[in-house]
């Protein structure tokens, strides 16, 4: 994907199908912008965890919010998408 991208000129990256959408450089600064905030807060939420990596026991407390998001990602759950 790296490559694709550098082959392309400045008139593709800033390319908007419309005023509203994104266009490339769009894109890839929200993924690195969240990146760089997301990564750390996984990376000490995950070394802050109280879970034994030989426990059985994989249950945590979570919100609403968050059991929705996750049964959302669940493989049974599949929606067809629109073209």
């Amino acid at each position: 994907m790296e490559q694709e991208i550098m082959i392309l000129d400045e008139e593709d990256l800033f390319f908007q199908k419309d005023p509203n959408s994104w266009n490339i450089v769009h894109c890839l600064e929200h993924l690195n912008r969240y990146a760089a905030y997301y990564l750390p807060a996984i990376d000490t939420a995950i070394s802050c965890a109280q879970i034994s990596p030989t426990s059985k026991n994989t249950q945590f407390p979570t919100t609403w919010l968050g059991r929705l998001y996750v049964r959302s990602l669940h493989p049974e759950n599949v929606k067809k998408s629109k073209r």
